[in-house]
Order: C-alpha cells, then structure tokens, then sequence
C-alpha cells in the first residue's frame, strides 16, 4: 500500500472557512461548485500568520510552474501508483508556494529543501531554477526564458512530464518538502484521471481564472450545463486524505 501524507502541517494552517472549502460554493450552492480547497496560514496575532510547510503526499515525480505571481511557485505531483484502490489520481496541484522557499533570490540558485535534494546531489553543478520544471513555459510570458521548452496554458499538463528534454522531472518520496506556502491564501486540488477531459497546463498557473478553481452552471445552455457537472467528477476532495 502507499504511503501518504498530509499535504501541510495541520499545526501550522488555520480552520477552514466553509466558503473556500471543495465542493457547493456557499452562498450559491445550486450553480457554483469548487473544485479546489482553499486554506490560510495559522493566525498568531491579528496582523501575523504562520507560513505553513508544502509536503508531498505521495512518491512520484515533480515540476515546479510559475503563475501569474512571479513571487510564487505552483507545484504539479504526479503519483508513481495507485494511492486509494479504484480511485485513479492523476495529479495533485499545490498552489501558491513561495518562491523564496524553493530558491535563493540572492544568487538565483537552487535550494535544498527534500524535493530538490536528489538533483542537486546527482548533479551539484545543477543550480539553475528552468531545472525544476520552469523551463517549460509560455512563450507569452513575460519570463520567458531565452533557452526553455514552449509550453502554452492550452497545452495538457502531461506535456511537461512525457517529453524528451534532458529537464527530467524531479523525483518525490512521501513526506518531502515542497517548500513553504503563501500564509494569506493557497490551495490543495486533485485531479483524477479521465480520458473524456484535457487538464490544461492554464489549471496549474492561471491563478486568476475562476474556472481554474469554480464550475460555474449560471448562464450557459443545459447542454452546456451537462457537460460541466460531468467535470466535476474530474476531481477529489482533499479531505479523502
């Protein structure tokens, strides 16, 4: 059986509110539904929260993407095995991870933190950043590198992983650091695996877009409304771990 993880410590993250929980959004339960959770870090003070440590629910492998917040980091784990018999698991997405957690800003390098670990030791002159994945970006954006991999947001999520670059993906054991997330706002969402719908690499970095986080059944066709309801089975509440 795998061995899983929670995927913060629960010592260091605050109650949830019921708005930002997975599931009917509350004020507008019979035409929004989120499809991600929603958490902040444990307040202290009134004006002071912890930041709560990104860890790795399961073994398997890893990129880092940049969002529209070039001061954060968004997390793609893809599991190696079946986590939960019958459930397929496609992808867990960590959002919001700060970018100071995962690299020196000093000298633009790679830190040690777990999850980087085994490339930085295979290999110590590996220090820069485009290997943990952010080689593969938007040409788009406005840090686009001028060496990299074009990935555009319509492009499914599978493209960063099954590739023949030599940016292999990082390798993950249960329990690693991830890095730290933002205290005021991050989220947790699992993907299944469905062979009806494209994951788009926009899931993993348009913070900004609602869809990314909402299924919205107002104004659209009951054709259209099928069609979305049958997405929401596309993904797991994280309380299933």
């Amino acid at each position: 059986m795998s061995v899983i993880y929670f995927f913060t410590d629960t010592d260091e993250m605050d109650s949830q509110d019921a708005i930002d929980s997975f599931g009917p959004l509350v004020g507008d339960e019979d035409l929004k539904y989120q499809i991600a959770s929603f958490h902040k870090g444990l307040e202290v003070s009134p004006d002071s929260r912890l930041e709560p440590k990104a860890i790795a629910i399961c073994n398997g492998f890893g990129r880092y993407q940049e969002g529209v917040d070039s001061s954060m980091f968004h997390f793609v784990l893809k599991p190696d095995s079946e986590l939960i018999p019958g459930l397929p698991i496609k992808y867990i997405i960590y959002r919001n991870i700060l970018k100071t957690s995962v690299v020196n800003i000093s000298n633009n390098q790679i830190k040690s933190i777990g999850v980087t670990d085994q490339l930085i030791n295979a290999n110590p002159s590996i220090t820069d950043p485009n290997a943990l994945g952010l080689a593969f970006r938007s040409l788009s954006s406005s840090s686009a590198p001028s060496e990299g991999y074009a990935r555009e947001n319509i492009d499914d999520i599978r493209t960063i992983f099954f590739e023949n670059t030599e940016t292999k993906p990082l390798v993950v054991q249960a329990g690693q650091s991830i890095g730290v997330f933002n205290k005021n706002k991050f989220s947790i969402q699992i993907v299944l695996d469905n062979s009806l719908y494209s994951n788009k690499l926009e899931l993993v970095r348009d913070t900004n877009s609602p869809s990314t986080f909402l299924i919205d059944l107002s104004s659209c066709t009951e054709l259209e409304a099928k069609f979305r309801r049958e997405r929401i089975l596309n993904f797991l509440d994280p309380c299933a771990f």
